[in-house]
């Protein structure tokens, strides 16, 4: 019959007619109608349906006819290249291509995580050799590492999209900068630190160096800003003297990007080389209460700053004394300990020596024990003239108690006890020496005498 119009329903057979499109078609010649079914207005590959349905002038609508038609899915070849571990890039490139409608686009989604929330969609770049080629790097996928699902989505020149998966994924390591320590001059009194390749994670704002020794943990750990170097690196001159201890040192680096984000950069260790040395005691002289202690066979890479040498007596340590060793011309270095300091205490004297290196750090070694004897100074009793009418009292070698203000002997007879006890100050004589001349008439009583000397020090 004669048409008022005529109408073409279009849908994929992909999944039914969820893509049904109903168009009006246009009146040709011949009785002919017509209609351009435009690709871009549906999203699938296939088989399509096409059905055709004509409004009569009666007013009744009537089934004309069908037919089909296919659109052929493009095919492509993947595969992965130039996968850089350090960097944590590869490049995913699309070859083989064939496609009847052409090449409008080819996408790649990337994602590591299994709910995709680091996914990133690359737009892949012609090449000259008709290829096309996209460059997925960690940096685009919040530095995840672990195994990377790549899909492939090509759009034809009819607007269509099609979708193929990489059949294997692509393994991606944890990508860290390039972190150094290095002694700066051979004296391990600095150490320069470098961040170099720091550019794989992003722009960076600045970057913090975190420092500790291992010795007890992160007790001494420091916090240090870096400083721009060239080609993107970073750098630190470590100073040892903000540290107390020998041995190995952690240094991690931090970076702030500017996105916000703080990213751990990687890390590095250097060592600090404890010195060595030897200790001897040398000329003990058991009536001055003295002795040496000798250090030598220093092997110290930043050289000898000072040698502090502790020395005490008493288990509480409360007559200790710091000496510092002086060097001496052959290299070593030496100190001489006195009673004097030490309260004038007898017995096993502890020796503990402290080398503080130029880069100021200090490190201990223990001698152990000294035996020191009890010392006195020498007294003695003459009678002056044989008479037994005058004795002179002298005592030497006081000094050995130190400086003294006075001395005073106590004199009396031994044949009733200290019933005639007379105390007597003496005179200073030569060379430390004090005298004193004891006259017998001020006693009543023979036999022998005893003479006590009691000295009171500047202390």
């Amino acid at each position: 019959g004669e048409l008022n119009n005529v109408q073409f329903v279009v849908w994929s057979e992909d999944k039914g007619q969820d893509d049904i499109k109903w168009i009006d078609a246009k009146e040709g010649i011949n009785g002919s109608w017509n209609l351009d079914i435009q690709m871009n207005q549906f999203n699938t590959y296939g088989t399509y349906e096409v059905h055709a349905y004509g409004n009569l002038k009666d007013g009744t609508s009537k089934f004309l006819g069908k037919t089909t038609f296919k659109v052929n899915k493009p095919t492509w070849d993947i595969k992965i290249e130039n996968q850089n571990e350090e960097a944590g890039t590869f490049d995913v490139v699309i070859s083989n291509i064939d496609s009847a409608s052409g090449v409008s686009q080819v996408q790649v989604p990337v994602w590591c995580e299994a709910n995709q929330n680091d996914i990133y969609w690359y737009t892949a770049q012609k090449q000259s050799n008709g290829t096309y080629r996209a460059t997925v790097s960690i940096a685009n996928h919040k530095y995840h590492s672990g195994g990377y699902t790549v899909h492939t989505y090509l759009t034809g020149g009819n607007g269509l999209r099609a979708c193929k998966v990489l059949g294997q994924g692509v393994t991606v390591k944890p990508v860290y900068a390039k972190v150094e320590a290095k002694d700066i001059n051979g004296k391990q009194t600095s150490y320069r630190a470098t961040v170099s390749n720091a550019g794989v994670f992003g722009e960076l704002n600045n970057v913090q160096f975190a420092v500790w020794s291992e010795d007890k943990g992160q007790d001494d750990i420091k916090w240090i800003d870096a400083k721009a170097g060239i080609n993107g690196s970073w750098n630190l001159d470590i100073q040892m003297n903000q540290f107390s201890t020998y041995g190995t040192y952690e240094v991690h680096a931090y970076g702030n990007l500017k996105d916000g984000t703080s990213k751990f950069l990687g890390k590095t260790t250097f060592k600090v080389d404890k010195p060595t040395w030897d200790i001897a005691i040398e000329n003990q002289d058991e009536e001055a209460g003295t002795f040496d202690v000798v250090i030598r066979n220093i092997d110290s890479a930043s050289g000898v700053k000072e040698i502090q040498v502790p020395v005490w007596c008493e288990a509480d340590q409360n007559d200790i004394y710091w000496y510092t060793a002086q060097k001496q011309s052959n290299g070593t270095y030496r100190a001489t300990v006195s009673i004097a300091n030490h309260k004038y205490h007898v017995g096993e004297y502890t020796v503990h020596t402290y080398l503080t290196g130029n880069n100021g750090l200090r490190a201990c070694k223990v001698y152990g024990n000294v035996e020191v004897k009890p010392v006195y100074a020498k007294v003695e009793v003459k009678d002056v003239d044989g008479k037994e009418t005058t004795f002179k009292a002298t005592v030497s070698n006081a000094g050995v108690f130190g400086e003294l203000n006075n001395v005073q002997f106590a004199v009396w007879s031994e044949d009733k006890g200290q019933d005639d006890i007379k105390w007597i100050d003496a005179k200073a004589g030569i060379n430390g020496s004090w005298n004193l001349d004891i006259q017998m008439n001020q006693f009543s009583t023979y036999g022998t005498y005893e003479v006590h000397a009691y000295g009171n020090l500047k202390d």
